[in-house]
């Protein structure tokens, strides 16, 4: 009796692990899995050793995220920001700030989106999207993407890394990638020192594989997207002595040294109509990776730069140098911060702690992207169990509204996400209706709310840029 009962609890395991792996399986190809989920990739999550969701823990605030604010206050001493260059900190009404019932407004400091809607007239026009894990897998920006390509031209996904967790749930780009590959974040790697974060806060290298296998990425157009006509390969610095092969479609591969010497190197192929792009690391165990950018030469394209459980504070990390180097081929019109879930905490009154550290971000891109505009992202909604009922969290309001302080201080553009999905129980709202429009987390959007709010930011941008002309 007691051996039969044995047996029934391993099939009972072994079936509950088939299925997952059943689901896991089916979700790119089942549109009713792909609209109502997000795709948790259990087998690679755990095999790259990739942290768990911070909202899905039992704590708001995980402690990846004190870390990100240990090694700021450790690195403050080696801010290289130069403040005489950059625009004056704002004298704000401080009184207005310590009333809790002070509602924050819609928007404010449009004016400061100037360079982007002067941008749009130009005949190549960027969008530098960072977020958390509320744009992961081109959430939101995929909708504002397609929205102002239609309108002005483009086609492209733009940056690219060479791994990402969000590969298989990501519909714009079809992503594969293989081999001895080492991942690096400024979150999975907090407490790296000086470390050559890239472009979206992460970098790669190559380890060495016993089995002479070699790293390799891929990446493909999704059936009935356009063709890209241009591809920008990212390498940080090396030895000198790294090699790749690169296949353009299906032509014949391409056997190159890359030239490894300046904080951000590039190598660029264009080409009428790619399909696909393969890039194979052949030898470069002492090279930095990054990515790719898939594009076109003309018309608007929006990057997005999404790292799952990143509070947004430690993109200070990503060191001047670096982001200079980009600037140097991927020249932004608009910035775009889109922050705040990961420091939401219910018992935590004070964020003057984040106040300071965003606006030493803020500073940071105000230095590096003189020329373009910046606009901050008020958070989003965020359910809370307050007994027995799903409410707001508490805490939403205090992050927003330092979010908007943040943006008075250091004089950019700001857009309360909070107030256009409607304010307080607004994500309960979203996650509980008939056509749920997020997950039942209470925190994160689908892929029919995303699609939803790119479509909100999409309208106040024309709605603005109407205004500007």
């Amino acid at each position: 009796m007691r051996d039969k009962q044995v047996l029934r609890s391993y099939f009972l395991l072994l079936l509950a692990v088939g299925i997952l792996l059943l689901v896991q399986w089916a979700y790119p190809h089942v549109p009713f899995l792909r609209d109502n989920f997000k795709n948790s990739n259990f087998l690679t999550y755990y095999l790259q050793q990739e942290e768990i969701p911070d909202s899905l823990l039992a704590p708001p605030i995980d402690s990846s995220v004190f870390d990100q604010l240990d090694t700021l206050a450790a690195d403050s001493s080696r801010d290289s920001t130069a403040t005489d260059s950059l625009p004056p900190i704002q004298k704000i009404d401080e009184a207005w700030f310590k009333n809790d019932s002070a509602i924050v407004p819609d928007t404010a400091n449009l004016a400061y989106l100037r360079a982007f809607f002067e941008g749009l007239k130009k005949k190549k026009t960027r969008v530098l999207y960072w977020g958390d894990s509320m744009i992961e897998g081109d959430l939101i920006t995929q909708t504002l993407r397609r929205k102002l390509q239609q309108q002005y031209g483009g086609t492209g996904v733009g940056f690219v890394p060479m791994v990402s967790i969000t590969a298989g749930f990501r519909r714009t780009v079809i992503h594969k990638y293989g081999g001895p590959w080492n991942y690096y974040s400024i979150v999975k790697n907090a407490k790296l020192k000086q470390a050559p974060f890239g472009l979206n806060a992460e970098y790669m290298t190559v380890g060495k594989d016993s089995t002479g296998k070699k790293a390799w990425a891929q990446y493909t157009v999704p059936k009935g997207k356009k063709d890209w006509n241009k591809v920008q390969f990212f390498y940080g610095k090396g030895n000198g002595k790294a090699k790749v092969t690169v296949r353009i479609n299906k032509k014949p591969d391409q056997h190159l040294v890359l030239s490894d010497t300046n904080t951000v190197n590039r190598l660029v192929f264009s080409d009428s109509s790619i399909h696909r792009f393969y890039i194979q690391i052949d030898s470069g165990y002492q090279t930095v990776f990054f990515g790719v950018s898939l594009e076109n030469e003309e018309g608007v394209q929006v990057d997005n730069l999404s790292l799952r459980g990143n509070s947004g504070m430690a993109q200070t990390r990503i060191s001047s140098p670096i982001l200079r180097g980009f600037r140097e081929y991927l020249e932004p019109d608009l910035i775009v911060l889109h922050f705040g879930i990961n420091v939401i905490n219910a018992s935590t009154m004070d964020y003057s702690w984040y106040e300071r550290a965003m606006t030493r971000v803020v500073r940071h891109y105000q230095s590096c992207y003189p020329h373009a505009s910046i606009l901050i992202i008020g958070v989003a909604d965020k359910g809370f169990k307050k007994g027995d009922e799903m409410v707001s969290d508490p805490s939403v309001r205090r992050v927003l509204k330092t979010q908007y302080k943040v943006a008075l201080k250091t004089g950019v553009a700001f857009w309360n996400l909070y107030a256009a999905m409607g304010g307080e129980g607004s994500m309960v709202e979203w996650a509980d209706a008939e056509k749920p429009l997020a997950n039942k987390d209470y925190t994160h959007l689908n892929f029919r709310g995303a699609e939803k709010v790119g479509l909100m930011l999409y309208d106040f941008l024309m709605e603005e840029r109407k205004k500007h002309d």
